[in-house]
């Protein structure tokens, strides 16, 4: 009889598959070659031989890193180091190709006393984008983040030190980095790795993805960019021109918009300069 399972992770030929609340050691038949198999992929596997017979079809795959079946990245920001918007907002994009949900979360909000959190959401709240404010450190609204990740394969995406490590520690409530038996809550082994894996939670999954802040844009082409943008389409009909892509043509009623703050001038100004980033590379290509 065959069962479904959840690949959470896929070293040297052999793939670790999250069955029914257990975790077993598989191999594929050979009429799947080794790369073909992912980290998040939704498999049959025969329980009795170990050995995994279907692959289901994905909603999503990445190359970098290597998953499938991704629901949601959580974007980490934080008032240190400064947050890089732009790299938010490409990883939001990223995100949005991929039919993932971006969630932005700002951590370390107890070191917050500028209130960066408060005007970061308020460039993205015409994005319906969710926003969450934590603090990895004092366990602030972790609970509401623990809530966010229920039912689906989740992983973490940001700059260096913002504290996604942290914030995974907080929510498994121990030390992921640490080399040794782990809490049993995460039925994982005993060892570490930097291969992509995927940690089983109670009704979630969260995703150890390194180099996750390294998605691109390539494959998007500059005059679809604006589809990306949700605060757009409430303007983009009475732009004088239908091809407009709200940059420089006259009478355009998005960059109106902006310059009124009726959506957010700062990620309109980061769109233009995305968007002429884009333009100048497939310019050449």
């Amino acid at each position: 009889m065959l069962k479904k399972g959840t690949v959470t992770k896929c070293i040297a030929g052999k793939f670790t598959v999250f069955v029914e609340g257990t975790l077993i050691e598989c191999y594929a038949r050979k009429k799947f070659k080794k790369e073909q198999l992912l980290a998040g992929d939704i498999v049959e596997i025969d329980d009795q031989n170990c050995v995994i017979e279907n692959i289901l079809p994905r909603k999503n795959k990445l190359i970098r890193p290597p998953i499938a079946n991704i629901d949601r990245i959580i974007i980490v920001v934080s008032c240190v180091p400064y947050v890089d918007l732009h790299l938010v907002d490409k990883l939001i994009i990223a995100a949005k190709i991929n039919q993932i949900e971006p969630v932005l979360c700002f951590n370390k909000v107890d070191l917050d006393n500028d209130d960066l959190a408060k005007k970061i959401q308020n460039q993205y709240k015409q994005s319906n984008i969710r926003f969450i404010q934590v603090s990895a450190k004092t366990g602030y609204n972790i609970d509401k983040l623990i809530q966010i990740l229920k039912g689906g394969i989740n992983c973490f995406a940001g700059q260096s030190a913002v504290g996604k490590s942290s914030l995974i520690n907080a929510i498994l409530g121990c030390d992921y980095s640490i080399v040794g038996d782990l809490s049993q809550k995460i039925l994982r082994g005993k060892n570490t790795t930097r291969h992509t894996e995927i940690i089983s939670l109670d009704d979630y999954y969260v995703a150890d993805t390194p180099g996750f802040n390294l998605l691109e844009l390539d494959n998007l082409e500059y005059n679809k960019l604006k589809d990306y943008y949700v605060e757009f389409n409430q303007y983009k009909n009475d732009c004088k021109f239908s091809s407009c892509a709200h940059i420089n043509k006259p009478q355009c009623s998005v960059k109106q918009a902006a310059n009124e703050d009726k959506i957010s001038k700062e990620r309109y100004l980061r769109y233009i300069d995305i968007y002429s980033d884009l333009k100048k590379e497939q310019s050449y290509t």
